[in-house]
């Protein structure tokens, strides 16, 4: 299970994650995480996703091994 916040897929939102990330890193995540490249670097294949809290930024997303 990973719980993160991703980067967004819509442009402009993509754009302020990267902006705001250097300083979201020392709070303990990256706001520009793109969870395609993680997955497909740990070998990990979802299988639910689904988000956690109000507003819905931080998503939860529960893997097998590939």
């Amino acid at each position: 299970m990973i719980l993160n916040h991703f980067r967004s897929n819509r442009p402009i939102a993509a754009l302020l994650e990267r902006v705001v990330s250097p300083v979201t890193i020392h709070l303990g995540f990256r706001a520009d995480l793109d969870l395609s490249t993680l997955l497909a670097n740990a070998q990990l294949q979802p299988l639910s996703r689904e988000k956690v809290n109000i507003p819905p930024i931080w998503s939860l997303v529960t893997c097998t091994k590939n």
